[in-house]
């Protein structure tokens, strides 16, 4: 009788690198709903956030994005925190999701924020990282359109490489 033993020591696939991901992109929000006051000096909000990456290069060129924000406004200085989620559509429909938080003081200053890939389908099923964003602001073209560009950079982890 011949004994088949496994291979002691078997091959391991290699685990494919974090890409470092640095993008631009315009944007430009709309109100969803009235504003809802929040006692003396604040309201929430919901917003729809649009935005198209620009930058010609990398796994985010050319996306386009919808994201749905809610938040919390002051109304004397127009500082925010906010929270919501970004589902980024390439041209052949594979989605990248991303979780984000972020705040500004109001007045005109950028926001900044924190985002979390956490998943997707096609390209991007099971797309992982962290990111960090800043926002400015233009002037608005009417009462309750947003608009703005946009830098964001950190990883981002396809498990397909």
């Amino acid at each position: 009788m011949i004994a088949l033993l496994p291979p002691l020591a078997l091959a391991q696939e290699a685990t494919p690198a974090p890409r470092q991901i640095e993008v631009t992109y315009p944007w430009s929000a709309t109100d969803t709903v009235p504003t809802l006051p929040m006692g003396e000096g604040q309201d929430a909000y919901l917003v729809e956030t649009l935005a198209v990456v620009t930058s010609p290069d990398g796994p985010l060129a050319g996306m386009a994005g919808r994201c749905l924000i809610s938040g919390v406004n002051d109304l004397v200085t127009f500082g925010y925190t906010e929270a919501g989620i970004c589902v980024l559509q390439d041209a052949s429909g594979d989605q990248l999701w991303d979780r984000l938080e972020g705040a500004t003081e109001g007045n005109g200053a950028p926001s900044h924020g924190h985002g979390t890939w956490i998943g997707g389908t096609g390209r991007f099923e099971g797309a992982t990282g962290e990111t960090d964003y800043t926002n400015s602001f233009a002037a608005s073209a009417r009462p309750g359109l947003y608009q703005g560009t946009g830098t964001k950079s950190g990883t981002l982890l396809l498990p397909s490489g």
